[in-house]
This record gives structure tokens, sequence and C-alpha cells, in this order.
């Protein structure tokens, strides 16, 4: 099917956007893929700085613990230096009350706790009333971080010692509560910090700067404790929790707040957006430029395809660029002049080989009705000379004879004549079903023959009525032929339309195609029967095909033969 100029300017402009838009998808996606990276840079670098506000936390701990313990050291120290206390420990003296009190001055303990060997409360800080009553702690001296205390349970850091003072040991327990100032240390690179205890009592805040968005509220704070993590709008917040032997007692939550550095973030993911977006249309612009540049070379070579299969032999290159294009430019044009060659030479071989069949055809053709006609003349002159007085009769019967064979011959220059002057299509709008249905009448006189019409509904289509019509009583008149020593003679004749085509299809019971004959059955003077010249068929062909269609003949499976004519619906 021919390409028409319309369809391959728009197939060229498909490609050339098709290239433009690859250009643009190549490299938004390189642009886009860093937008990604950007976004993934942004949640590591937070990532790290909870990693490092979680550090400072943790080693705020540590640094409390040990504090913690180099006072308790000390104290244990003062203790055994001082021979007041322990004359007072081992009873030579009254125990003081306030021993405790005295004891802690000069230090930052909050908690300090003595016991007898029989685990007696000797002295209390944090709680004097259970002085004299027995201690709950016994002789363990691992770190602890939880103490009762008149309130309740208390968090902090704190250490045991045992001091053996004379023949008694004294057990020692001291230590510090966890305050608000602990927390803003651990929160020291977190905007806020939240202790929450794991019993569900209050716990505390540490101190936020003013200038940022409203902190989240202890809802949220008690969620992020379940989930280790949580997003809260532009806070971002972390858990850590603390335990001990006995599990979390718990946890310390710090919140980031990306104000500046989310900002910051947007700024570059946008202004990279914006650039990823004119570097595509750039793109995509560079991509119509050199589009345009590669299809146009490409596309005059298509024409110049399409010219030379149409018949235009001397079509040159008009507008293709001397660069990369040159060799392609010049294969092409040597292609271009062989097969001009080749076709001139073709041209003339098929010119003799035609007519040379034509005068093989035409010889034997005229042959045939040459002999009765010079046996006819023979018999006529012995007649004259052995037979006299029968001449006249013998001359009636000659001269007839003589007459149907020189009938014959015109009859057969006539056909010859009309094959090699057939006119050209004098195309209009018929109706392919009504002349059909004309042709099909002429033959359905015919005893013994029947005719199966399915109807397709084919629009008017423009031929010339003459030729196609002559084309119909080929084709039908060689079925019925056919058919003519068959026991079923029956000739199916259906009409449709199949992409964009007037499809007509003959089918008949008789013996089909035999040997070659399929294959040469539109070959001019090739012909099966004992009568006729073999150019109905031929002539058929060339109708069909100045019609821009076709007509293709097989063998049914079911036997017998098919005929198709294709005509196109437009002209």
């Amino acid at each position: 099917m021919k390409r028409s100029p319309r369809g391959r300017a728009r197939r060229s402009r498909r490609l050339v956007v098709q290239l433009a838009l690859m250009a643009a998808v190549v490299v938004g996606s390189t642009l886009g893929a860093g937008i990604y990276l950007i976004e993934q840079q942004r949640a590591r670098i937070a990532e790290r700085e909870m990693a490092r506000a979680q550090d400072v936390a943790l080693n705020a701990a540590a640094r409390r613990e040990a504090s913690v313990g180099i006072a308790v050291d000390g104290l244990v120290r003062r203790i055994e230096g001082d021979p007041g206390v322990l004359r007072q420990l081992i009873g030579r003296d009254p125990l003081d009350r306030q021993l405790a009190s005295i004891l802690a001055r000069g230090t930052d303990l909050q908690v300090l706790e003595l016991a007898d060997d029989d685990g007696r409360i000797l002295a209390s800080l944090h709680w004097p009333d259970r002085v004299g009553l027995g201690s709950p702690y016994g002789d363990d001296e691992r770190p602890r971080y939880r103490i009762d205390t008149p309130q309740g349970e208390r968090i902090g850091w704190f250490h045991s010692r045992k001091l053996r003072v004379g023949q008694q040991k004294i057990a020692l327990l001291a230590g510090r509560f966890m305050e608000s100032d602990w927390l803003d240390e651990a929160a020291a690179l977190a905007e806020i910090g939240w202790w929450v205890p794991a019993d569900g009592s209050s716990g505390l805040t540490s101190n936020s700067t003013e200038s940022i968005d409203a902190a989240p509220d202890l809802a949220q704070v008690r969620q992020t404790v379940v989930d280790l993590s949580l997003q809260v709008g532009r806070w971002r917040l972390q858990a850590t929790p603390f335990a001990d032997s006995d599990g979390i007692f718990g946890n310390v939550v710090l919140g980031l707040h990306d104000r500046g550095d989310r900002s910051a973030w947007r700024g570059l993911r946008g202004a990279w957006l914006g650039l990823t977006l004119v570097a595509a249309l750039a793109a995509a612009l560079v991509g119509l430029v050199l589009g345009r540049r590669a299809t146009r070379p490409v596309d005059q070579l298509v024409r110049a395809v399409d010219a030379i299969a149409a018949g235009k032999e001397d079509y040159d290159f008009p507008g293709i660029p001397k660069d990369e294009f040159d060799e392609l430019v010049a294969s092409f044009s040597r292609l271009q002049r062989s097969l001009e060659q080749q076709q001139r030479r073709s041209a003339a071989a098929e010119r003799v080989a035609a007519w040379r069949d034509v005068a093989r055809h035409v010889a034997h053709e005229v042959k045939n009705p040459l002999a009765p006609i010079r046996l006819t003349v023979q018999n006529l002159q012995r007649a004259r000379q052995e037979h006299p007085e029968a001449f006249d009769r013998l001359f009636e019967e000659g001269t007839q004879t003589i007459l149907e064979e020189v009938d014959q011959l015109s009859r057969l220059v006539g056909e010859f004549s009309e094959f090699a002057r057939l006119p050209d299509p004098d195309p209009a709008q018929e109706s392919l079903e009504r002349l059909l249905d004309e042709v099909l009448e002429l033959f359905a006189a015919d005893p013994g023959l029947t005719i199966v019409r399915r109807s397709g509904d084919v629009p008017s289509v423009h031929i010339d009525r003459d030729q196609i019509s002559r084309v119909f009583k080929n084709i039908v008149g060689n079925a019925v032929d056919a058919m003519a020593a068959a026991r079923t003679r029956e000739l199916y004749v259906e009409t449709a339309v199949v992409d964009g085509y007037a499809e007509i299809r003959f089918a008949d019971t008789g013996p089909g195609f035999v040997g070659d004959a399929e294959r040469r059955v539109f070959e001019p003077y090739f012909t099966t029967k004992s009568h006729g010249t073999g150019l109905g068929m031929a002539i058929s062909f060339r109708i069909v095909a100045e019609h821009g269609g076709e007509i293709v003949a097989e063998n049914r499976s079911e036997g017998g033969a098919r005929v198709t004519v294709r005509l196109p619906l437009t002209a």
C-alpha cells in the first residue's frame, strides 16, 4: 500500500516528537534522581543529627552516674577519716539524727542512707523517718536507678558502698535524683526533651526555644515511646529507653525541629526542581532540533524510495545535508543507478520475451485454421482435374469451410488486438451489488446451475462499469465451464467489506485448478479449455490492477476453485 506524503510527514513529526520526549525524559529523570538523592541525603542528615542528640543524652546519663560515683567515693573517704563520725557509727557516742545532713554537706548528694550489719537504718537524708527501721536494699552493691522516697519511687543515680568500722560493717547508699537540669544537659542538641517514666507518672520537660512552633503534646510524646520515632508536623521525635536489671524504667524523648534546615532543603529542592523543568524543556528543544536534523535525510531517502517505486527513475536528493549522510546518499545513488540499469535490461528482456511469446502463440493459433484452408484448396484443385462433374458441389462445401476458418482467424486477431489496446478505465460511482446481480442474472437460466448469493451490503465504489462487468463475466463463465461435468453445479457468490476493500468471492464445485493452473491462471494465452485464447483471465487481472485492486485464484479445501476480487472502496 502506498504511503501518502501527508502520512510520511506525520510519521516524521511523530519521530521528531518522540526523540524530543526521550531527551526530555532522560534529562528530567536524571535531575529527578538528583531530587530523590537530595531528599535521601536530607533524611540521612536528619538521622545523623538525631543519632548525635541521642548520644549526647546517653553520655549525659553516663557522666551523671560517674559524677555520683566520684561523690560517693569522696564521702566514704571523709567518713573513714572523721573519728567523731566513726565513734557514732560504732555506738561509743550517741547517734546524731542530723548525721546524714552533716555528712552530705558540701556535696550535691540528695540521697544518703547508712545501715548496720543487721540492716537497721542508722541515718537517712532523704527519708529521716526511716531511721531505726530495716533497710530494703540489702548488701547489693550494684548501681541503682530507682529508689523509694516519701513521695514514692523516684529515678536517679545511686551507688552502694561497704564500710568497715572496727568489727562492724556499715552499708552506705548515696546518689542524686533525676531533675530538669540533667534533662537540659541530655537534650543539649535537641530543641526540647522529655523524661517519660515507665510507670506512667508525671515526668520532666526540658527548657525549649520559644521561637519555634508549638511543641508536641504529652499524648504525642507518649505515642513516641510506643513507636520509638514519630513525625509530628515539623517535629521529629525519637525515644531512647533507659533500663536496669528489672527492665525499662523510663524513656528520654528528644524533639528536633526542622524550621531552618527544612526551609533550606525546601529551597534547594525547589531550585533543583526548577532546574529540572528548565533542563527538560531545553533537552526537548534540543531533541526537536536534532530530531529534525536526523529525520530530514531519512525522510528524503524514504521519498526517494517511494519515488523510485512509483517509476521516477531520475529522482534526485534535494535538501540532504552533506555530512555524516554523505556515504549513505552515495550508496543509495549507486543503488538507484544499478536499479535503473537492471530495470532497463529487465524491461528489454521482458519485451523480447513477450514478443517471442506473442509470436509463438499467434503462430500456433493462426496455424490451426490455415491447415484446413490449405487442405480444402488442394481438394478443390484435385476435384477440378479428376471429377469435374462434382466440382460445383465440392466448391460450395470448400468455400464454406474456408469462410468459417477465416472468421475464426478474424475473431482471434480481434481478441489479440483488444488485449493489446485495452482502454484506460473510465470510473464512476457505481453500485457493485447491483452490477454483480446483473451479471449473475445472465447465467441464471443455465439448467442445473444453482447460484447462491450472499450480500455483504458493500457500498458504492469508483469503477469502470463495463470493465468490471467483463471481469465478473469472465470469472463466472470460467466457473460454469469448469462445472460442466460436475455432479453438483453450484456457484457461491459472496460480497463483504474487508480492511477498506470491497471483496467479491466466487466459489464453484468444479474440479478446481489442476497441475500448475492455479499458478498460471492469469498468464496471457494460458487455458485448459479446448476453445478460447487464454486471454480472458489475463485481461481480468489487468483491469482489476488498473482499478487499484487485486485478484487471487486458489483451490478450496472442500473442493472446487475460488476466485477473490478486491477493489478499493475509495478512489
